[in-house]
């Protein structure tokens, strides 16, 4: 897969900042924008090249720029011939001198290089490789006034484009489009056509998706983050202070459709230590082979995971598959053990713990097990929920007295899929960092014994556990691992 980034324009309205600079390398906190989105692409291992396509007014600042990249190799500057707003390409045709000039025959992913997101575009690649079809991406806009400054998705019961409006004053529905798209490497010579005959404007990327869903296939990828459009200098100036940062900042190897996190236990809690601020309101899952094929059978319990600032390897064949798969240094990192070393550190640091899940009882003797083991800990509390769905009242008064006590994280042992369902739909209510550790509260209090180093080792834990509860984890285990050996012989 190819990478076409658009930065040939001009950005007039934000004079005289830009009259002489071009906008996609301001800095925004000490680093160009352009760069925030390289370093997420330079991380996906599908895409083998990048494009950037600038004007011939500021081709050569960007060449100036590039000599100091550590992944220069990887990029190609474009010249558009250019020189001023009145004469400038468009986009379109940028899309398409691209194709032509590049001779290619690659899928591409095109993105505008003067927005910041935070989130990675790994999931959206995925999300094409799954569909096999071109494809946008959506989210959600309450607003009808931005809507009408903007692409607008009309999408059928599927996800799949039926009609894409252009700034309609009227919009359709609520689904935004940004500009990020995916096309098919068959498609492009139909493209270049289309454009060739004039079927869109050549300066709205947009309008070449309205013509082209009216001739092919497009689904519509959700975006799992927020996108900042630097549109001004208002915009501008507020990014460069409160900009959050690209929220996924490790490599993931993707199993079953999951990103899985590459990473192990001391980089694990290096990334919680110097992101937790950053990361309050986001959520961890810990991932195993049964979470991963439920994963792949159920798109949006799939969507969960991955909108997670990370998916950590709690199963050994994960951990084992990414090693497999290039990422020497994949480790495993449990719940269980996340959470001990993280309680070990706590008093030193000054930590604040809430525990959400399991029962009264084994809540009572975790309580206990810590100010045992970890003196000085701080448990800004614990609750243990009602086996029931919760009224929205009830719900508010829960996240209310979570919040009030201040923890910095918040421990979620409801079990898979549950827990990461609960983070999920609590993402940016709960202020602290969310981590979904399944039976950990139970081998913390003492309730379920550990299997010995050896069966962990050899990524025979889940073996244990079916010996010690075989009634309730025998479907569980026997199906869904057979299911990821299956899916792993196939791929």
């Amino acid at each position: 897969m190819k990478c076409i980034i658009l930065a040939a324009g001009y950005a007039t309205r934000m004079y005289p900042l830009t009259e002489n600079f071009p906008k996609p390398l301001l800095e925004i906190q000490g680093k160009p924008i352009l760069e925030w989105i390289l370093e997420d692409i330079n991380r996906i291992k599908e895409i083998d090249e990048i494009i950037i396509v600038s004007n011939h007014k500021f081709i050569s600042v960007f060449e100036e720029w590039k000599k100091g990249l550590a992944y220069s190799d990887r990029i190609q500057l474009l010249d558009d011939g250019s020189t001023e707003n009145e004469n400038r390409l468009g986009a379109v045709r940028d899309i398409a001198l691209c194709i032509e000039r590049n001779n290619i025959k690659d899928d591409v992913l095109v993105l505008a290089g003067d927005n910041l997101v935070d989130f990675s575009f790994q999931e959206f690649v995925s999300f094409f490789y799954q569909k096999r079809t071109s494809c946008i991406m959506v989210h959600r806009e309450e607003s009808v006034e931005k809507l009408r400054r903007t692409g607008v998705a009309v999408l059928d019961g599927d996800g799949r484009l039926i009609e894409m409006q252009e700034k309609p004053e009227n919009p359709a529905s609520h689904f935004a489009v940004p500009p990020f798209y995916i096309y098919r490497g068959e498609e492009l010579r139909f493209i270049l056509e289309g454009i060739k005959q004039g079927r869109c404007q050549v300066d709205s990327p947009g309008s070449l998706i309205k013509w082209f869903c009216t001739e092919r296939e497009v689904y519509a990828c959700p975006m799992n983050g927020r996108r900042y459009d630097i549109g001004n200098l208002e915009i501008y100036e507020q990014m460069k202070e409160h900009f959050p940062g690209t929220v996924k900042i490790t490599d993931t190897c993707d199993i079953m459709g999951v990103h899985i996190a590459v990473t192990n236990m001391e980089k694990t809690l290096h990334l919680l230590e110097n992101n937790l601020e950053e990361w309050r309101g986001k959520y961890i899952c810990v991932a195993n082979v049964h979470t991963t094929v439920t994963a792949y059978e159920d798109e949006q319990y799939r969507a969960v995971q991955n909108k997670a600032v990370m998916a950590l390897p709690d199963g050994g064949p994960l951990s084992r598959y990414s090693r497999e798969h290039g990422f020497k240094d994949a480790q495993r990192v449990t719940g269980p053990d996340l959470m001990k070393e993280v309680l070990k550190i706590s008093a030193r640091k000054g930590w604040r713990h809430y525990f959400y899940g399991s029962t009264q009882e084994t809540l009572d003797l975790l309580k206990k097990k810590i100010e045992e083991s970890y003196p000085g800990t701080q448990i800004a509390g614990m609750y243990s929920p009602p086996f029931r769905e919760l009224t929205q009242e009830e719900d508010a008064q829960i996240v209310d007295m979570i919040n009030e006590a201040k923890p910095d994280f918040v421990w979620v042992g409801l079990g898979a899929p549950k827990q990461e369902r609960w983070m999920a739909v609590h993402e940016n209510r709960v202020n602290a960092v969310m981590i979904g550790v399944g039976a950990a509260f139970d081998y913390e209090a003492g309730n379920i014994k550990r299997a010995p180093a050896w069966m962990q080792k050899c990524s025979l834990e889940w073996l244990y556990r079916l010996m010690q509860d075989p009634k309730r984890l025998f479907k569980r285990y026997f199906v869904t691992n057979f299911k990821y050996m299956w899916w792993k012989i196939r791929h």
